[in-house]
């Protein structure tokens, strides 16, 4: 017995080691993801990193409907399971968007104030929802804590614990989210989503060929 289960541990570290993020998607639960974008969205309530989160309900409203639009794409894997919760960071001088991992959404005043139509928005926000779509950040988290990091979230939850421990580390990186840099591919694959996502919407091929 002890042998059987030796053989299937040393499988599944050969497995994870193979591919990092296809480990995420198969085993490590998406409750990592939201407590990431609920510990970033609490530090910007905060006022930490020097973000400030705007009130204005009216403002949150529009760029939600817009979101909504989007989000109602079959395309859309997490809608279920993350909230894509509207916030407005009041910064004229950054001009970007984030969507965290989870699924909160954090646009920018500085963006809002340069966008010259709604389909150039739309864009925005339909490449940021498949970053959180295909997990892209918690994948680099995972993967930049090193692999054996991954082969210990791996057989945590082969043996059975709970995510407790994921959700954890979630809470402590939720404030980095701001300096990671996705790479080419994860680019790539979310400008090729974010196309698919806008099919069903008004703003499609507009808000592309912005």
């Amino acid at each position: 017995m002890k042998n059987s289960v030796r053989i299937l541990i040393v499988s599944w570290i050969a497995f994870v080691s193979l591919s990092c993020g296809a480990v995420v998607d198969a085993v490590v639960p998406v409750e990592l993801d939201l407590q990431i974008g609920k510990s970033f969205l609490e530090n910007a309530k905060d006022g930490k990193e020097g973000m400030h989160i705007l009130k204005d309900p009216a403002l949150e409203k529009y760029v939600k409907s817009v979101a909504d639009r989007i989000l109602k794409s079959d395309r859309i894997q997490y809608k279920k399971e993350f909230p894509y919760k509207i916030s407005i960071l009041d910064d004229d001088d950054t001009i970007n968007a984030v969507c965290t991992p989870g699924g909160y959404i954090f646009v920018y005043t500085g963006l809002l104030k340069l966008v010259q139509d709604e389909a150039t928005l739309a864009a925005i926000l339909a490449h940021e929802i498949a970053h959180a779509e295909k997990r892209h950040s918690v994948k680099q988290i995972i993967s930049s804590l090193g692999i054996y990091f991954t082969i210990y979230i791996a057989l945590t939850i082969f043996l059975g614990s709970d995510a407790a421990n994921l959700v954890n580390l979630g809470s402590r990186v939720g404030g980095e989210i701001l300096t990671l840099a996705n790479s080419r591919s994860a680019e790539a694959e979310a400008d090729s989503m974010s196309f698919e996502y806008l099919k069903s919407t008004k703003y499609y091929p507009g808000a592309l060929e912005s």
